[in-house]
């Protein structure tokens, strides 16, 4: 089965939060099946960006995949090699994002690995941005 790539312009509201993540109402997806955060180039996305240390897509594609502007990583055949990036919420860095396949309700995470402030109900704004200290967790 396809997983159907859902694109995303970055921003969202609260809508749970737990000590190391925040779960986002956006992007949102009303198809069948499952659904993943998809790259600016429409490239389902699999993995910890960057905080684990590689990730995947789930369609087939090579060359390099971007999001919210920033190229975030290089694909050979179905693995993806994360560039060296940042994620921010609200200007505030974060571990990481989530990347999945999931069926609906969909939303974007984000992780904190040493916790957040985050409240349920506000509205975040997400960028990635190049980095010479991507946090890696394994």
């Amino acid at each position: 089965m396809a997983v159907a790539g859902v694109p995303w312009d970055g921003t969202g509201e609260v809508l749970e939060t737990g000590p190391t993540h925040v779960s986002l109402d956006a992007p949102t997806y009303t198809g069948e099946g499952f659904a993943a955060l998809s790259s600016d180039e429409g490239v389902p996305l699999d993995g910890g960006l960057p905080h684990y240390a590689g990730g995947g897509t789930l369609r087939q594609h090579e060359g390099s995949v971007s999001l919210l502007g920033t190229t975030v990583g290089e694909v050979t055949g179905r693995g993806l090699r994360w560039e060296d990036v940042a994620v921010y919420a609200n200007d505030v860095r974060a571990t990481g994002l989530s990347l999945f396949a999931s069926q609906v309700p969909f939303g974007a995470k984000l992780v904190f690995h040493d916790g957040h402030d985050f409240s349920a109900g506000e509205s975040v704004s997400v960028s990635v941005e190049l980095t010479s200290e991507p946090i890696r967790l394994g």
